[in-house]
């Protein structure tokens, strides 16, 4: 049985790969607070912030006092932009990922995994949080070369699902429950998100198999499905009547640039400024013939994660 050290272990992505790991590794759970703890034989909790740990804080918890296997998952996005928000994601995000470097080269640790994002395709060097994950990964190429350690670069999409803290699916729903819904660029642009059972499946193979070592890995479901066709089946599969209002391309284009003058001039320091131009965005992001395998063995389709959630909903 190999033992796993897992950053961000509390969180939404990091406890659904908790109970994946935890099948058949030994894991070392770090988060800043569980909320509920387990108790199996091969799991052992470490709470607190990743930035003060020491590894002789808790190799005592590790069978050899060593690990196989990093899976860094821990990171900070969902916070306004702008202001201290940029320091806090500085620290969680490039930081925190330079201190598990270290320890995980403290444990012995010869296979480091890292959870980064397809922001980093984005190349706007005026946002915190793409810039912070950009550097995060150049760190991790970089320290692990330099010591010899196996790495993965795994970039996950929007990721969806029960739980998920940015809520977009969620919000989706409710607009549709509402009785009316606005579709930028007619709903024609293609939502391209990847469901949270998906992308631990991902994870779970990159931790399993040495395949896919010194790669990196875009996550997203197989056949991204157009805004239109994902509000058309959530208002089917939900039986509501909801008018699916299109929005022209220009009006979207004009809208952001109304938006942006006004934050210029000191309106809404404090808005979704990333959502405004992902808006007026279509990214095909770059597919490695080994990355497309691995897509093509996905659990879920984009219909059966979409009803997966939507039953979960009415739990």
């Amino acid at each position: 049985m190999k033992t796993v050290m897992l950053t961000g272990a509390s969180g939404f992505i990091g406890s659904a790969l908790l109970e994946d790991l935890l099948r058949d590794h030994f894991v070392l759970a770090f988060g800043r607070h569980f909320r509920s703890k387990r108790v199996a034989s091969n799991l052992a909790y470490i709470e607190g912030d990743l930035n003060d740990m020491k590894s002789s804080d808790f190799q005592h918890l590790l069978p050899g006092g060593r690990a196989d296997i990093c899976v860094h998952a821990a990171g900070q996005a969902h916070i306004p932009a702008g202001g201290a928000s940029n320091d806090i994601l500085w620290l969680n995000n490039a930081k925190a990922t330079y201190k598990s470097l270290n320890l995980a080269k403290e444990l012995q640790i010869d296979k480091f995994i890292y959870l980064s994002s397809v922001v980093v395709y984005n190349g706007n060097c005026n946002d915190a949080y793409e810039q912070s994950k950009r550097h995060a990964e150049a760190e991790v190429l970089s320290f692990c070369q330099k010591h010899r350690i196996r790495c993965v670069v795994i970039r996950p999409t929007m990721v969806y699902g029960i739980g998920e803290p940015g809520g977009h699916l969620l919000a989706l729903i409710d607009s549709i429950r509402r009785g009316a819904i606005l579709l930028p660029h007619a709903g024609r642009r293609k939502r391209i998100m990847i469901y949270i059972k998906n992308l631990v499946f991902v994870v779970g193979e990159t931790v399993r198999f040495g395949l896919y070592d010194d790669s990196v890995l875009v996550a997203r479901d197989e056949d991204p499905w157009t805004l239109l066709c994902i509000c058309r089946y959530i208002r089917e599969q939900i039986h509501v009547r909801c008018l699916l209002i299109p929005v022209p391309s220009l009006v979207v284009k004009s809208a952001i640039i109304a938006v942006n003058l006004l934050r210029f001039s000191g309106l809404f320091k404090h808005s979704g400024v990333r959502s405004l131009r992902n808006l007026n965005k279509q990214i095909d992001y770059p597919i490695e013939p080994i990355n497309r395998e691995l897509l093509a063995r996905l659990p879920y389709t984009v219909s059966e994660a979409l009803s997966e959630t939507l039953r979960s909903l009415k739990k």
